[in-house]
């Protein structure tokens, strides 16, 4: 069998085995051994589809996988990526049900296939394997998975220029630099393979062709990661640079004509044979002045791609970029919460002063506010001046409405300042990946926004029901996205974050009661504005609003504390959710806690788990 030719690959098939099917007598081995045949996988193609018959199970010896189901209005939709070392169809063996999902090769793989016919043999005589898979497969059903899967599994990046306005050898050498500093990279242009393969002589066509694949993988094996060096135009290497790839960077000058040309025109976009690759886009800008504008130009002719913003003189943006494709990028999520949320600029603090980076940030509603600002890549003094402007000269909510038909607070004071410290461009023109989460109150539905206006995104995801008025965000109204997911987590996961540092308010605040039925609206006017007794704890009003809304996504919010790799939860419930008054207090709890909670942390969290 191929795999014994290669001791890599021996070794992965070994691993392979051992976690299926427990520890094997060498007896076991190689009657299961004996009952394994090579499958080779084109880019591109389909290994089965959703529905049909469970006639066999696939472990990955090279390449990578991509598991498909139908999507609700047809088509179908991503539903994970199996990688090196991975096996796939195990279930629909053991229970002989058809296939739950569809799987194609996103790049040229080489798997090792169990048919079922061999499976029940081996089991008739050695029970004990059924016993060990099943362990596996209800270990995978049962627990979380926590996102890290997406990025940090990639091995293969091929790297497509678009235009001329990025140093191609500079780039690389910088890129593969940045990568190295997670294990070991191996820089491949078609020069480099062919002084280094050294095909034998007389080895042509197909004969070569194989030899080559094999060679590179094993490279794969033996390195961390490989750089492929694609040609400026549609030749053989290039293609097999993409099939190879687990991930293709399209890197372009961010002052260049947005339009895709020659190898992505011609292989990556619309119908080209490529069409399906994993990409990322990364703009290259010459300097650090202006923010980026234009993003969408980019974005809206190349599908569902994520994009990069890299600064050529700052260093940091290209470590950035190499973090998230090695699965080590730092994600950090912001809950909402009112005037409580000053505490997030005190963990923000801490974290800066910890030298901890941050690849991509998030939040709801008063948290994707502060969120919005550290994608923004304001410095600290500049973050904090801005906020202490917008939060505590007057009322930032503005005065009540004169007809509250709808809710108490018209929303413009509150537009204003989100405009005049954001300005009015879009979400994808920030330095830093951003989301925020808004409720759909159409569809009863979590809306990520990563694309569009980010002020109105902002006032979307902070539009709390009965305290602003509803946005109308494309065709539908949004409301506050604490109604349905006050610490959007799994959209970090979602992102490529391969750690995700969570801060989530202490919002449970208690209240005793000494009274046995609920004051009227005067004796609480009376109570607070004229005597000024206090004698009635009862909450506000967007505090109660607030509470209520989150009592329905409970579970959903346990779930995004358990996933955090480091959560804070600083003590803010004596502060109300309508105190803009107490800005330094929040900012001062909030960074005294982290400080607090990362001593006790240390840095071991920032590894992700199986990087």
């Amino acid at each position: 069998m191929e795999p014994r030719r290669d001791p890599v690959r021996r070794e992965l098939l070994d691993r392979t085995l051992v976690s299926l099917f427990g520890t094997l007598s060498p007896g076991s081995y190689r009657e299961i051994e004996e009952n394994l045949e090579v499958v080779h996988l084109k880019g591109g193609e389909r290994l089965f589809s959703q529905g049909d018959p469970g006639d066999s199970m696939y472990m990955v010896m090279g390449g990578r996988l991509r598991a498909l189901g139908r999507a609700d209005g047809g088509g179908e939709r991503i539903l994970g990526e199996i990688s090196r070392g991975e096996s796939v169809g195990e279930l629909a063996l053991i229970t002989g049900e058809p296939r739950s999902a569809g799987i194609e090769a996103i790049r040229d793989s080489i798997l090792i296939r169990l048919s079922k016919d061999s499976f029940e043999r081996l089991i008739r005589s050695q029970p004990e394997l059924l016993l060990n898979l099943c362990r596996v497969v209800v270990r995978r059903l049962t627990r979380p998975e926590r996102g890290r899967g997406r990025n940090s599994r990639i091995r293969s990046v091929a790297v497509v220029f678009a235009g001329e306005g990025v140093p191609r050898e500079e780039f690389l050498r910088r890129f593969s630099a940045s990568l190295g500093a997670h294990g070991s990279t191996l820089h491949l242009s078609r020069e480099r393979v062919e002084a280094l393969a050294g095909i034998p002589p007389g080895v042509e066509g197909l004969e070569a062709d194989r030899y080559l694949a094999s060679w590179l993988d094993e490279q794969e094996g033996r390195h961390r990661f490989l750089v492929y060096e694609v040609d400026a135009t549609d030749s053989p290497w290039t293609r097999r640079c993409l099939r190879q790839a687990d991930r293709v960077l399209v890197v372009a000058g961010a002052k260049d004509d947005p339009a895709p040309r020659g190898v992505e025109a011609a292989l990556l976009v619309a119908a080209g044979p490529f069409a399906n690759a994993s990409r990322d886009l990364v703009l290259v800008h010459a300097g650090e002045g202006d923010a980026p504008a234009g993003t969408g130009r980019w974005l809206d002719s190349r599908g569902s791609v994520r994009h990069h913003h890299l600064r050529w003189g700052r260093g940091g943006d290209m470590e950035r970029l190499a973090r998230l494709l090695a699965g080590k990028g730092v994600g950090i999520v912001f809950s909402g919460g009112g005037a409580k949320g000053f505490a997030h600029i005190g963990v923000l603090k801490a974290l800066r002063e910890a030298s901890i980076p941050i690849d991509m940030v998030g939040g709801t509603s008063m948290g994707a506010i502060f969120a919005a600002g550290v994608a923004a890549d304001w410095d600290f003094e500049t973050y904090l001046r801005k906020f202490l402007q917008a939060f505590t000269r007057g009322n930032p909510m503005g005065g009540i409405s004169l007809l509250p038909l709808v809710s108490f607070f018209s929303g413009e004071r509150m537009d204003s300042l989100l405009k005049g410290h954001f300005g009015e461009g879009d979400i994808e023109d920030l330095w830093i990946t951003f989301y925020c989460a808004s409720s759909n109150l159409t569809t009863g539905s979590v809306v990520v926004h990563d694309r569009g206006p980010l002020w109105k995104a902002l006032r979307a995801s902070s539009s709390l029901p009965g305290v602003f008025p509803p946005v109308v965000y494309g065709d539908h109204l949004h409301v506050d996205g604490g109604t349905l997911d006050n610490l959007p987590v799994a959209a970090a996961r979602e992102f490529g974050a391969g750690v995700v540092i969570a801060c989530d308010l202490d919002l449970d605040k208690q209240y005793r009661l000494d009274y046995q039925a609920f004051p009227s609206n005067w004796e609480l006017f009376k109570d607070r504005y004229i005597t000024r007794g206090k004698r009635f704890r009862v909450p506000d009003l967007p505090s109660i609003v607030f509470q209520a809304t989150l009592l329905g996504n409970h579970e959903k919010h346990e779930k995004a504390l358990a996933d955090a790799d480091i959560l804070f939860r600083p003590k803010v419930r004596k502060i109300g959710f309508l105190d803009w008054g107490a800005f330094g207090q929040a900012m001062e709890i909030g960074y005294l806690h982290a400080m607090e909670r990362l001593e006790q942390a240390g840095r071991a969290w920032l590894e992700p788990d199986g990087a």
